[in-house]
């Protein structure tokens, strides 16, 4: 026990460290303790086993050819632990689940459903390490997305979004974020549980500039969904709060983030939808953001627009949607672009104008 403890300071400090470990087996020798030694033993190994997963993405695959999820997840079914186990548990499924390239999700789908349980423990540090191993499986695979809605209690990670624990509240939001990235049905299972209030949530109170981009790219996935999804963002207040965030933030990111919501939710929303959107600011958005450099969003932006001229076509004999859009400088903006570099600005650019 004293010796595991040893090798669990060594392995958590030094890269070269476990290297040599490695290159004796000890990860097996380790393994093998764990599946017969007493509570105390186990709890000591798998901290060492954590940190050597933890030390390389080699480390990590190497782990992950083992037994070792099996022999884990056996043992959380073993009555009531302790804390300190738990702990050690989740933050070696958490090195398992995380780092780029991303495991296959058949050798991390069979974690979504044990640690989707520890989201009902009461201790907040294992709630963070359950969250953000959720968010790491849910970053490298769409099937993990499928598995994640079937097993994680989408409502409890929402919930978690209003935490005033900022470790807490962080891994939910990139979760759900995540989730969005999904199809449709992702997406749309998170708004049908409550994600765009809590959306409102984070972003009226968190001080945090990350967290706060981070939302808004949640918002942006959402608005590009089908127009039911864009007609909860309008019903919700969020568009009206996000162009009122537009207007009166510095921060470039976020503005290009709000920008690519307004854009998405303009060419994905009805007809019925575009005096609405108009009139919570959202064209107003899209003409001040052509000043962008980046030709995805530029790209987007023109598509948004050239739908909404066109169905501003239908509100009378004036074109109010033209009308507003030169109003706000658009017009002028979207005249530099018709020699741009990118073949595909420019030709969408000429049909607006002509």
């Amino acid at each position: 026990l004293n010796a595991a403890w040893a090798l669990t300071n060594i392995a958590a400090h030094s890269s070269e460290a476990v290297t040599i470990m490695r290159s004796y087996n000890l990860p097996m020798t380790l393994l093998k303790l764990f599946s017969t030694g007493s509570f105390e033993l186990k709890e000591q190994c798998l901290w060492v086993i954590a940190n050597i997963i933890g030390d390389s993405i080699d480390a990590r695959d190497e782990m992950l050819k083992t037994d070792l999820g099996e022999q884990i997840i056996e043992g959380m079914g073993l009555g009531t632990l302790k804390i300190s186990f738990l702990e050690v548990i989740i933050w070696t499924i958490s090195n398992l689940c995380k780092g780029k390239p991303y495991p296959l999700i058949t050798k991390i789908g069979k974690f979504v459903e044990p640690v989707s349980r520890l989201l009902f423990v009461k201790e907040e540090t294992i709630i963070s390490d359950a969250l953000w191993t959720i968010s790491y499986i849910t970053s490298g695979d769409k099937e993990a997305i499928k598995l994640t809605r079937k097993y994680a209690h989408l409502t409890k990670i929402i919930e978690f979004m209003k935490h005033e624990n900022k470790q807490i509240q962080i891994p939910a939001v990139r979760t759900i974020g995540n989730i969005c990235t999904g199809d449709h049905d992702d997406a749309g299972d998170t708004v049908k549980n409550g994600c765009i209030p809590a959306l409102l949530h984070v972003i009226s109170t968190s001080q945090n500039i990350s967290t706060v981009k981070e939302v808004c790219w949640v918002f942006s996935n959402i608005a590009a969904g089908p127009q039911t999804h864009v007609e909860e963002l309008l019903s919700s207040k969020a568009i009206e709060k996000l162009c009122y965030f537009y207007r009166n933030t510095l921060d470039s990111f976020i503005k290009k983030e709000i920008a690519w919501v307004m854009s998405n939710a303009i060419s994905q929303g009805g007809l019925s939808q575009a005096s609405m959107l108009v009139e919570e600011g959202a064209l107003e958005v899209l003409a001040e953001s052509l000043e962008s450099p980046d030709a995805d969003l530029l790209s987007n932006i023109l598509n948004a627009v050239e739908r909404l001229l066109e169905a501003g076509e239908s509100t009378g004999s004036i074109n109010e949607f033209a009308h507003k859009f030169e109003s706000y400088g658009g017009k002028k903006s979207i005249e530099k672009f018709q020699h741009h570099m990118n073949k595909d600005i420019s030709d969408k650019v000429e049909e607006i104008l002509h």
